[in-house]
């Protein structure tokens, strides 16, 4: 029994879940070689009443001095104190190095989040300060720590580190005759309204002796089959943007876009004699498969269909296997839960909150549009966008406005709308999001001009549409925090000429609605999307 115990605050009570649940994708690992892994954390604590205080009781349950393994996780907040200067949290930590030095276990590895955040409040400056403290004791005194980003496959580091303790162990070490090929996949959250949705790494655990005749050299297909189509980019060489890379030597394998039985779709990915070694020697490898990009859309909660997970099934064989020939691994996994992404909506503003030089006689109608995450990564920066392959741009949010718009001008704002920071941090509003020049479909293709006479409240410049399509592109990665980013939008129209159906729509960008969109490309953009939400009517109430 190799028991883990997992600790942190509870701003990284996600992140603790998500590597809750890869380490417990071990379990058949573990169990080849004769052990069971006993992951913990405080919500496995019985309730109840405890004289010596609620930490006593968790640190008593959770047996931070008998464990094997203590792993922490650390973002913004320090953690409510416990006994001065020390949090519960960090109290659990300084536990467990003590208990190593004394009898050299547990073993103690800290993450810190590398996550960008700008602090709201005074207590929340404290809270970060006492981070990054903390962070420099425990550095100073050997114990190993590690950044991580947590939207970018983060977990994996987790399971290599969990792997290399077990390997340290005697009895995980030992390598039995038969090749075991196991795979580990932690799924990720896409987003129903997307074509080219990034799908989690899956890695393959390949450990044993090499079957076959002595001295041969044996290499290994491994084929993917995805429940819906790959999307991902071609290249020249017509091979996917899809590699499958070794994690002892770090080379890369493009992958081959499968033959389907299927007309019209591709969704299987192979990579092709993958080197192993001699015959009757020993592997000890762990190979990723990463870049997976694929159609949410046909599977996710836009359609009629009930399937609201992505599937991998895997099978790692032996390369000019005879039929009949059993594979060295076979698995379905879970690469993706599809939740819809975007929800919008508009509010009418007070006319006062805009300055825009207009015609006597003109009038002015001035609304905020919020476009809502369906999931914390659901709005990407161009790099969070690309992830272990490679994107055009960040998520783009888009206005599509549509009705009588011969009778009025259209006004947006150059960015997002500062959100609300106390003036005593004296922390100045970074944009997220900022305007872009586009195609119809709402393709990137530059930043537009800003010509002046129109601003908003905060003096932020207000351009005006000229295609009735308006689009901002993320630039800044947004923390789990804001749930909504929001933009500003006028109409000038002329006294007594009110338009009778002016609708504005919300939507992801670039959109598409055509067949090629749902299939590998070496041209269209990503990512891409359909359409998001439904039209909304505005209305011109006067104010």
């Amino acid at each position: 029994m190799i028991k883990i115990v997992l600790v942190s605050p509870g701003d990284v009570t996600a992140e603790r879940d998500r590597a809750h649940a890869a380490i417990d994708g071990l379990q058949q690992h573990a169990a080849n070689r004769g052990l069971r892994l006993d992951v913990r954390t405080w919500n496995d604590v019985r309730p109840g009443y405890y004289p010596e205080g609620v930490q006593n009781r968790i640190q008593d349950e959770l047996k931070i001095n008998d464990c094997d393994l203590l792993i922490a996780f650390f973002w913004k907040r320090f953690g409510a104190i416990d006994e001065p200067p020390h949090s519960r949290t960090a109290r659990e930590v300084l536990t467990g190095i003590k208990s190593n030095r004394e009898k050299g276990s547990p073993e103690v590895i800290v993450y810190f989040s590398q996550r960008p955040y700008i602090p709201q409040s005074a207590d929340e400056l404290d809270q970060i300060r006492s981070v990054i403290e903390f962070k420099q004791t425990l550095q100073a005194t050997d114990v190993l720590t590690k950044d991580f980003t947590p939207d970018r496959g983060w977990e994996q580091t987790v399971i290599y580190d969990v792997l290399d303790y077990l390997d340290s162990l005697s009895e995980y070490g030992r390598m039995y005759s038969s090749l075991s090929c196991q795979m580990i996949c932690t799924p990720i959250e896409i987003r129903a309204e997307g074509y080219t949705e990034a799908t989690a790494e899956i890695l393959l655990l390949v450990r044993g002796q090499i079957p076959g005749p002595q001295g041969a050299l044996v290499s290994a297909d491994i084929v993917v089959e995805l429940s819906t189509n790959l999307t991902n980019r071609l290249t020249a060489e017509r091979t996917l943007d899809i590699v499958l890379r070794s994690g002892r030597s770090g080379d890369s394998l493009p992958g081959e876009l499968g033959t389907s039985s299927k007309i019209g779709q591709n969704h299987i990915v192979r990579f092709p004699a993958v080197k192993l070694g001699p015959a009757r020697t020993l592997i000890d490898e762990v190979f990723a498969i990463r870049g997976i990009r694929v159609d949410a859309e046909f599977l996710g909660v836009t359609s009629t269909f009930a399937k609201q997970a992505v599937l991998a099934g895997i099978t790692v064989s032996r390369s000019g296997a005879s039929p009949g020939e059993p594979a060295f691994g076979r698995a379905v996994l879970n690469v993706g839960s599809v939740n819809r992404g975007l929800t919008f909506r508009i509010e009418q503003e007070e006319q006062a909150i805009c300055s825009i030089q207009r015609s006597e006689g003109e009038e002015i109608y001035v609304f905020s549009a919020e476009f809502h995450r369906g999931f914390s990564t659901a709005f990407k920066t161009s790099a969070e966008e690309a992830g272990n392959s490679r994107a055009d741009h960040g998520t783009a949010l888009a206005l599509c406005f549509s009705g009588d718009l011969d009778r009025c001008r259209i006004f947006v704002t150059s960015t997002d709308l500062s959100s609300e920071v106390p003036p005593s941090l004296n922390v100045k509003h970074s944009p997220r999001a900022t305007l872009i020049a586009t195609h119809p479909d709402g393709c990137p293709i530059g930043v537009p001009p800003v010509p002046g006479g129109a601003t908003w409240s905060d003096g932020q410049p207000m351009i005006s549409v000229e295609n009735e399509l308006a689009a901002w592109e993320v630039v800044r990665p947004i923390s789990h925090d804001p749930k909504a980013l929001r933009f500003g939008f006028a109409l000038v129209v002329a006294k007594g000429a009110h338009p009778t159906n002016v609708q504005v729509a919300g939507s992801f960008a670039p959109f598409y609605s055509s067949s090629s969109a749902r299939q590998p490309s070496a041209k269209l953009p990503v990512p891409r999307f359909i359409p998001s939400c439904a039209p909304v009517e505005v209305i011109l109430d006067e104010q």
